[in-house]
This record gives structure tokens, C-alpha cells and sequence, in this order.
């Protein structure tokens, strides 16, 4: 919405959350936090993703599932004591997953 737009838009770079926000068929929404692929997840990463969704849903009334993705996770991430629908995913994870989805389908297209 317009209200969101202008909540989220400044013009420092470092001022701006790095995040996506897109919506899918069924109108939930998926917010993507960003960190460098150096960068190891860590507990108030966590905490910045989710404070994310709690400021978000104070102007939409959508379900909104979070990804944390960075080059990893430190051993204060939380594994198991996380809210509901939060993820995390390294860039190494989510360019593998990609190669073999793309080897899949070239081998179908191949062999069919």
C-alpha cells in the first residue's frame, strides 16, 4: 500500500532495510531479510527480521512468513524457540537448490 511505501522509502542506503517484500496467488506475503553472504546469521538478526513483520502487520492484515538468508548461521541463531513461520537459508543453500532444479529440468527436457 501507499502507506507502506512511504513508511520504508529514506534516501541513505544504509538507512534502508535490506529486505523484500512480495506477496503470492493465495495473498500471503513473504518478507526476505538480506545480509552479506560473508555474514554469519546471528541472534539479533533474528530479532531485526521478525521486528520487520510485527511493524509490517501494524498496516496489513496478511500472514506474513519471514526468511532470514546470510552465509550462514553463528551458534546464537535460534534453532528451535523461533515464532511461527521463520526461515533461514544461506546463499550457498539457495544457489545449490537453484543448480538442481535447473539440472532437473534440463534432464527432463533432454530425456523427454
Amino acid at each position: 500500500s501507499d502507506s507502506l511505501c512511504r513508511k520504508y522509502t529514506v534516501d541513505m542506503a544504509q538507512e534502508r532495510p535490506d529486505l523484500l517484500l512480495n506477496e503470492d496467488l493465495n495473498v500471503a506475503c513473504l518478507l526476505i531479510e538480506f545480509k552479506r553472504p560473508s555474514h554469519l546469521l546471528n541472534h539479533d538478526d533474528y530479532i531485526q527480521a521478525i521486528s520487520y513483520r510485527h511493524e509490517l502487520r501494524k498496516h496489513m492484515n496478511k500472514p506474513i512468513k519471514v526468511l532470514v538468508m546470510g552465509g550462514g548461521r553463528s551458534a546464537d541463531f535460534p534453532d528451535e524457540r523461533r515464532e511461527p513461520d521463520v526461515e533461514v537459508a544461506s546463499f550457498a543453500d539457495v544457489i545449490a537448490s537453484a543448480r538442481r532444479s535447473v539440472d532437473w529440468q534440463l534432464s527432463v527436457q533432454v530425456g523427454g
